[in-house]
C-alpha cells in the first residue's frame, strides 16, 4: 500500500502528514482525521498528549495544550446526507 499524504486546509492553516513516519500505528494523520470530522459534526475536539495525564485537566482549564479544532455548526440533516453520499 505505501505511504499516504494528508494534506489540506482547516480553518485556513495547511497540514501535510506522513502517516508513515515513526512507530506504531494510527498516527497523526489518524488523530487529524477524525479530529476534522468530529468538529464537522460539530463536536470540539482538542488533540494532545496522553503521556501526560495533568494534560486533560489543562485542557478542560482552558490551558493552551495540544491542537484544538473548535466545532463548527452543527450540519442538518440534508448537509449530513449530502456528506456521507460523497464520502467526506
Amino acid at each position: 500500500m505505501g505511504s499516504k499524504i494528508t494534506a489540506g486546509f482547516f480553518l485556513n492553516y495547511y497540514f501535510n502528514l506522513d502517516d508513515n513516519i515513526g512507530m506504531g500505528r494510527g498516527g497523526m494523520g489518524s488523530k487529524i482525521t477524525a479530529a476534522l470530522v468530529a468538529a464537522n459534526g460539530g463536536v470540539t475536539t482538542c488533540v494532545a498528549s496522553g503521556y501526560d495525564l495533568e494534560n486533560i485537566k489543562r485542557v478542560f482549564s482552558g490551558d493552551d495544550v495540544g491542537t484544538l479544532f473548535p466545532g463548527r455548526s452543527r450540519p442538518n440533516k440534508r448537509q449530513r446526507w449530502l456528506t456521507l453520499a460523497t464520502g467526506r
